[in-house]
């Protein structure tokens, strides 16, 4: 990869104001005269019926299901909505979510893109996977290689930063040795978390 595009379609929401910033810095940094609706184009959110229609099915396969059963357990009292049982819910499911998630973007992907009436103008067929990573003939690349001092210090800026971190170490190592002292077998059965936890407890060692 190693390329931006050049320009982005999006509404004004909130979580948008980042991808905005970024966008303008790395299509100025050697076009510092390049002007802001060439660079990213603003829009009302009707336009964006295709990416809201997956968030959708994604919802539907995947974190709706979720959703009601973290409601389950607010309904039953095992969740008060505090910073140390959304804590306690990230240390258990984070990672299963997440192996879930991935996997239904990974379907999608390998997933044919039907031709549609109307959109052949637009709208390639086949599969997204395959589209990206080898395009047809005659398809254009818009994407532009960034000013390598300005990755530089992006990268340095974000170094730190560990995506897949979502809990501080110290609280990861709190919650492990609680489960080591207490015993919480009889968890492993309740119908009230037949999700599952991603840890298992091994009786002969006695350990999680």
């Amino acid at each position: 990869m190693g390329v931006f595009p050049k320009t982005i379609h999006s509404d004004m929401g909130w979580e948008v104001v980042l991808v905005c910033n970024s966008q303008l810095k790395l299509c100025r940094a050697e076009k510092p005269e390049l002007p802001f609706q060439k660079i990213y184009a603003v829009g009302t959110s009707t336009r964006n019926q295709r990416i809201k229609a997956w968030w959708n099915q994604l919802a539907g396969s995947q974190t709706e299901t979720w959703c009601k059963f973290f409601e389950g357990l607010e309904k039953d009292g095992f969740f008060d909505g505090g910073e140390i049982d959304k804590a306690c819910l990230q240390f258990l499911y984070m990672n299963m979510i997440r192996e879930h998630i991935h996997g239904f973007v990974e379907e999608h992907n390998r997933h044919r893109i039907r031709k549609q009436q109307n959109c052949e103008h637009y709208l390639p067929t086949g599969c997204p996977n395959k589209l990206y990573h080898y395009p047809p003939e005659g398809m254009c690349d818009y994407g532009s290689k960034p000013w390598q001092p300005l990755m530089e210090k992006i990268k340095y800026d974000v170094a730190a930063y560990d995506l897949n971190d979502y809990l501080p170490v110290e609280t990861v190592t709190t919650f492990c040795n609680i489960l080591k002292m207490v015993d919480l077998r009889h968890l492993l059965t309740s119908t009230k978390f037949t999700m599952t936890p991603i840890f298992t407890y091994d009786a002969r060692s006695g350990s999680w």
